[in-house]
């Protein structure tokens, strides 16, 4: 018997930061989210002659989850086409399609809300990685959603191909050669001052405007939603930046940028920019990064038994 399961990563647009407890519980939390077609991918295969998993992965992650699933293959592929620690929410691309694998090889019939909550619960509570609930739905639904957090209740908002149509174009992803080193940026929300609710509420009353502006397809004001949204985050959680991330975004508006965001808890890793089509080629070459080739991933997770 073999099992192959994936999921997709994601690039939260508006909202990062309004989903993580205690402010989530407290005030309520809205994330606009995408999911894209990089993957994280598990395969149960007991023909295989070890078990193998990706660069930069820990196989305490995964020990954890057979732990308190109660299930271990006897071997198992784990394979991705990003970079861990990178910002797009790899870990709960992973959890998912661990989650996914492991309910289908014991013949559980799980919803993909509740895929999303066991492999919440594994990270967070199984594995100490303080954060959200957004990566997970992300992962688990695919598409792109706006998520509505309250505590421990998430509710799903799934938006049209058309809908996202008209900024598609402008969006570029590229890495910046190094990965996230501090894992805990996320717990600095874990006791807020009046300042990071201030914040926070402000990046959550951006959600709806970027909504409206993306669904009018109006690129430019996309843009001056996500420069502001990024100085709010900023502002949330010193960790976020640093002096070469802030050289690289002066850059990127030298370069022809119109805005720009670290992707997930910030610090490097993934770097999203709004760049108008007809410059993208010479930003390209200016910008002096790793280009990465992506789309929308609609379809979340999938899970196929092979007998």
């Amino acid at each position: 018997m073999i099992i192959k399961s994936s999921a997709p990563c994601r690039i939260s647009l508006f909202g990062s930061g309004t989903d993580i407890d205690p402010y989530a519980s407290l005030f309520g939390g809205v994330c606009l989210s995408m999911a894209i077609n990089l993957r994280q991918e598990i395969v149960f295969d007991d023909s295989l002659p070890e078990s193998l998993i990706p660069k930069g992965a820990d196989w305490k992650f995964y020990d954890k989850f057979f732990e308190m699933l109660d299930y271990r293959p006897k071997h198992f592929r784990a394979d991705f086409d990003g970079e861990i620690t990178g910002g797009i929410g790899s870990s709960a691309a992973a959890a998912v399609a661990l989650v996914g694998a492991i309910a289908k090889a014991r013949d559980i019939k799980y919803d993909r809300d509740e895929v999303a909550r066991v492999a919440w619960n594994v990270e967070v509570n199984g594995l100490k990685m303080f954060g959200g609930r957004q990566d997970q739905w992300a992962a688990a639904h695919g598409g792109v959603n706006v998520f509505e957090f309250m505590g421990d209740k998430v509710i799903t908002t799934p938006l049209s191909p058309e809908f996202i149509k008209p900024i598609l174009p402008s969006l570029m992803l590229f890495h910046t050669g190094k990965n996230r080193k501090n894992p805990k940026i996320q717990e600095n929300f874990k006791e807020l001052t009046d300042d990071q609710i201030q914040y926070l509420d402000a990046i959550k009353g951006l959600v709806p405007e970027a909504i409206k502006a993306i669904g009018k397809g109006k690129v430019k004001t996309f843009a001056e939603l996500l420069d502001l949204s990024w100085e709010y985050k900023k502002m949330s959680n010193r960790g976020v930046s640093n002096d070469e991330i802030d050289g690289l975004f002066d850059k990127a508006k030298k370069c022809g940028a119109l805005a720009g965001k670290v992707c997930g808890a910030g610090e490097s890793g993934y770097v999203l920019f709004v760049v108008e089509p007809e410059k993208q080629k010479l930003f390209k070459e200016k910008i002096g990064l790793k280009w990465m080739d992506w789309d929308v991933s609609w379809d979340g997770l999938s899970v196929r038994r092979i007998d």
